[in-house]
């Protein structure tokens, strides 16, 4: 459960409050840490309709023997960001696996196939609800918007797990300000994401320009840099288990 809503907190709120003003960025590229080490990275381009606002992305990712490779479209609302549509198209956990979700109103329509299986699914999803899909940045890039839009430091909002028609309670709670060790350094906006009965994740978004900058997940020593703002070899927070375990033998 953990490992899919990592999704990068990959979230789409619907019904949610007016993003917090400012243009997305035409591109924008995040990296993976696990475990303290290089995992992939995902390549994000936007452009903006007269209605809508369009994220086309791909995925990369490899970590012991998981395997994410995604090509994504992802289309929200212009004014209030709510989800529209996502598609996707790759390869997890070695296996073909391509669709795509439509939501109507409080509802979301899906069509999947998984090799050479094929099913539909339909779901109400509620006023409030948010598409998590599993490293796909630009739904936290979202979401960081929506949150940057709103004075209530705890936002309550259901997390849908598009590809396996999963939901969850979620809380947003906005804790305070801290300094990330971009280059240079930001003075960022933390926010704290707790899924139902998933461990918690971290959100660090510059309140200048709305941007998700970092993410940690802490219960699976995952993190997420943008590398507009950390470069290309950022240095994690978490260290490899090897070298913690080396460390603890030598202090014995």
């Amino acid at each position: 459960m953990t490992r899919k809503l990592i999704a990068c907190a990959l979230v789409l709120l619907a019904g949610a409050a007016l993003a917090h003003a400012g243009e997305f960025p035409g591109k924008a590229t995040y990296l993976f840490y696990i475990n303290g080490k290089y995992a992939g990275k995902s390549v994000i381009k936007t452009k903006v309709t007269a209605k809508s606002v369009v994220f086309e992305s791909t995925s990369k990712l490899a970590w012991d023997e998981y395997a994410h490779d995604f090509a994504c479209v992802t289309e929200v609302d212009k004014e209030s960001l709510g989800p529209r549509r996502f598609t996707f198209d790759g390869v997890k956990m070695k296996k073909r696996f391509f669709g795509s979700i439509e939501v109507r109103k409080d509802s979301a329509f899906a069509d999947f196939h998984l090799d050479e299986a094929k099913y539909s699914s339909k779901s109400y999803i509620g006023p409030k609800a948010a598409f998590v899909e599993g490293y796909v940045p630009e739904h936290a890039m979202v979401l960081a918007r929506i949150l940057m839009g709103t004075e209530d430091p705890y936002f309550r909002f259901t997390t849908f797990l598009p590809s396996d028609f999963m939901t969850a309670s979620t809380l947003a709670l906005m804790e305070s300000e801290a300094i990330v060790p971009a280059t240079p350094p930001l003075a960022c906006r933390k926010y704290s994401i707790s899924p139902q009965n998933s461990g918690a994740y971290l959100m660090f978004v510059d309140p200048k320009t709305a941007r998700l900058v970092y993410m940690a997940f802490p219960t699976s020593r995952t993190e997420v840099f943008l590398v507009e703002a950390f470069g290309e070899e950022p240095t994690p927070i978490f260290q490899p288990l090897e070298d913690l375990e080396a460390q603890g033998e030598e202090d014995e």
